[in-house]
């Protein structure tokens, strides 16, 4: 069975914030059947609106792929206005998540990958400021997102 695709699209307006990724993708999971953090944050978290996600439940979606790309599209958002959030492990640990999203992902959202890169560029030339241990974490993860 092949992946539904959401007639929503992006950019054209906040109400898709206002909905949760049940609603967006049409798919409900039910409850976990498994007690992990992982597991429970990710069941719980589609049944939140997108806009009242943290930015630890934004990151755990990032590296899940979970609701792409809503959830893609909300990190940009959230990163816009502050490039190192952080969710439970680090400064810039949301960003390092997105970052970490496959290239055919952002090659179906040109859009998004044009304002992603830009932020790049942008948080590329000061992750000097973060602690060392920060600074390596995002600096793998630009660097595995440039190919280098």
């Amino acid at each position: 069975m092949g992946k539904k695709r959401s007639k929503i699209r992006l950019g054209t307006g906040p109400s898709y914030l206002t909905k949760t990724l049940e609603q967006l993708d049409g798919e409900s999971w039910g409850e976990p059947g498994y007690g992990s953090y992982v597991v429970r944050t990710a069941h719980a978290l589609r049944k939140k609106p997108l806009s009242a996600l943290s930015d630890e439940e934004l990151r755990l979606a990032l590296s899940q792929r979970l609701g792409l790309p809503w959830i893609a599209e909300l990190a940009m958002l959230r990163l816009e206005e502050d490039p190192f959030r952080a969710g439970d492990f680090h400064h810039g640990d949301v960003l390092a998540s997105a970052l970490r999203l496959p290239a055919d992902f952002w090659s179906r959202q040109p859009d998004l990958a044009r304002r992603f890169r830009a932020l790049v560029d942008a948080v590329d030339a000061v992750t000097t400021q973060l602690e060392h241990d920060e600074q390596s974490e995002l600096r793998a993860a630009l660097n595995a997102y440039r190919g280098a």
